[in-house]
This record gives structure tokens, C-alpha cells and sequence, in this order.
């Protein structure tokens, strides 16, 4: 397809809008679309044991973030954090590394993301940090074959995630949620956190 055809920018979603990502505003940006692909976008590239998905992962973040007793600001932008995924997918770290441009792409997402749901643009390190320790819980339950603790960053976040593991289990690497399962505490999960902010 030509370069400069304009359909080459759109991104179609289940709402039937049609965003061009290379100038997307709030107004086109809607938690039915971001719903609808986070609970369906796998996580790992699709390596894992079985399907898991961004809208899980943003869950267990989420979960993370609340465990450790911050402000629900903090908790609301856990659960957001990867919102701009609905648009370009999970990209791996590697290939991020290989293309360090798409990291600045991502954060042109981020921006119309955090303006339509009031979310705090700076990254806060508390949803980093639970970022790295979901990683290696979702690593250690979901990629058995993986040498874990050979990874990167393992000596910081590793233990953390195994205390995890060890206080409310590992994610079921055998059975599959319903998607419709996953949509309705991704939703619930959104709509407690949207109107904490909103009464704040």
C-alpha cells in the first residue's frame, strides 16, 4: 500500500471508529474500544502456557499497586498503564529496544489517553515497580520452561514476585478465563477506580 494513502494510519475498533493514530484525540479514544482489545491482546508475544491477556495484566498490576496502600490516583494509573496497547498491541521489550521509537510513538498515545480519563501523565515508580514484579509473577507461572531468574532485573524484582506467588498463588497456567469473564472485571475494575477519581 502507497505511503501516503491516509488508510494506511487509521486503526479500526469495535465501536466502528476509525482514529488516524497519527493525530488521535481524546474525543476518538473510548473505553468500550480499549476494553474490548485488552482483553483479547496477549501479553509475551502469545509465549505463554495459555492465553493471557493485556486486560489481565493490568489487573494484576493494578493489584500490585492497591497491596502496597498507595492513593488511588496511584492505583488508577496502575490499571491504566498500558491503555495505549489497545492501539499498537503488547510489543515486546526487545523489540522496543531494537526500535527505540516506538517508545516515543507510545507516549503520543499515552497523552490523549490520559486527557480523556484523567489520568496522571508522569509515570509514577510505584507503577513501574509493580510493572517488573507482575512480569515475573505472570514469567513464573505462565512460562515454566523460562530460566527466570537468569533474567534481567531478577535480583530486583524476583524475590518480590516470588512473595507474591507465595501469599495468593500463581496465575492458573492451564485454563483460559472467559473473555466475557476478563471484560467484566477489567469493567468493574475501571468503573470503581473512575468513580473514586471522579468523587475525589
Amino acid at each position: 500500500m502507497p505511503e501516503n494513502l491516509k488508510t494506511a494510519n487509521v486503526h479500526l475498533h469495535a465501536t466502528g471508529t476509525r482514529p488516524d493514530l497519527r493525530t488521535i484525540k481524546p474525543r476518538d479514544i473510548h473505553f468500550e474500544d480499549i476494553r474490548y482489545n485488552l482483553c483479547r491482546i496477549p501479553r509475551f508475544t502469545g509465549n505463554t502456557s495459555r492465553p493471557y491477556t493485556v486486560g489481565e495484566h493490568s489487573v494484576l498490576v493494578m493489584q500490585i499497586v492497591e497491596d502496597m496502600k498507595l492513593d488511588v490516583p496511584v492505583i488508577y494509573q496502575a490499571f491504566c498503564h498500558d491503555f495505549p496497547e489497545y492501539l499498537t498491541g503488547d510489543i515486546s521489550a526487545p523489540v522496543k529496544a531494537c526500535v527505540p521509537e516506538i517508545r516515543e510513538f507510545e507516549h503520543s498515545l499515552w497523552l490523549p489517553i490520559c486527557e480523556k480519563f484523567h489520568i496522571p501523565v508522569e509515570m509514577d515508580a510505584a507503577v513501574k515497580h509493580a510493572d517488573w514484579v507482575a512480569l515475573f509473577v505472570e514469567a513464573i507461572s505462565l512460562c515454566p520452561s523460562a530460566k527466570v531468574r537468569e533474567w534481567e532485573n531478577w535480583n530486583l524484582y524476583g524475590e518480590e514476585a516470588l512473595a507474591w506467588v507465595q501469599r495468593f498463588g500463581q496465575i492458573d497456567g492451564s485454563n483460559t478465563p472467559p473473555t466475557r469473564l476478563i471484560e467484566q472485571i477489567f469493567t468493574g475494575c475501571f468503573g470503581m477506580l473512575w468513580d473514586q477519581i471522579n468523587r475525589g
